[in-house]
């Protein structure tokens, strides 16, 4: 799997979102629906250049990506884990693995953080009872809190424990793979905290 950012922007004043696309298949022959298309025409050639200069072969199918709704990657009842990017992922793999354990866990992938579907995983939540929020950025100032403050006013009374946020250490992110993988959350740790919050 390859993972890349792209940053574009337009000095005509146009709303910009980041967006981060898990598409093993079809770079870069992909549509983004909800914004204009022209604005998004210069950040699709960029992609293209950036991959063909990087040398990377890709089939050339044709995807699109809905930046709307959020996506219950995984319908489960026991807990909710909330995650975007590249913890995906590693979320779905320990919900993968619990299920031998017969845990049922509920993995919702946000997409985009701007907008927010904030009504997938409050519903997630209400059906579950228990929240896991599982993010890369540091703990400290890291998204995961306003997720967390949106359960909190919106659907505390339907909580059956505390809410838990899985994070990179408050540190920079170091460059060393050996180092990063320490600093950010591993499926070990997520499996911990699952067990945890479940009493297991």
């Amino acid at each position: 799997m390859m993972l890349a950012k792209v940053y574009s922007s337009s000095l005509l004043g146009i709303d910009a979102y980041t967006v981060e696309v898990d598409l093993a298949r079809g770079l870069p022959r992909f549509n983004i629906v909800g914004l204009p298309d022209v604005a998004v025409k210069e950040a699709k050639e960029r992609v293209t250049s950036a991959i063909k200069n990087s040398q990377f072969d890709f089939p050339l199918r044709r995807i699109t990506v809905n930046l709307a709704p959020a996506d219950i990657k995984k319908e489960g009842k026991d807990v909710t884990v909330i995650t975007w990017g590249r913890m995906v992922q590693r979320s779905m793999k320990v919900a993968q693995k619990l299920t031998d354990k017969d845990i049922d866990v509920e993995t919702v992938d946000l997409r985009t953080l701007f907008p927010l579907d904030k009504e997938c995983f409050l519903e997630s939540v209400k059906k579950t009872g228990k929240a896991i929020v599982v993010h890369e950025a540091c703990m400290r100032g890291g998204f995961g809190g306003e997720i967390v403050s949106i359960i909190v006013k919106e659907a505390f009374d339907y909580l059956d424990a505390p809410i838990e946020r899985i994070a990179a250490l408050n540190v920079p992110i170091p460059f060393s793979p050996g180092l990063e993988r320490f600093v950010l959350p591993s499926e070990e740790n997520i499996e911990n905290v699952v067990l945890k919050l479940l009493g297991k």
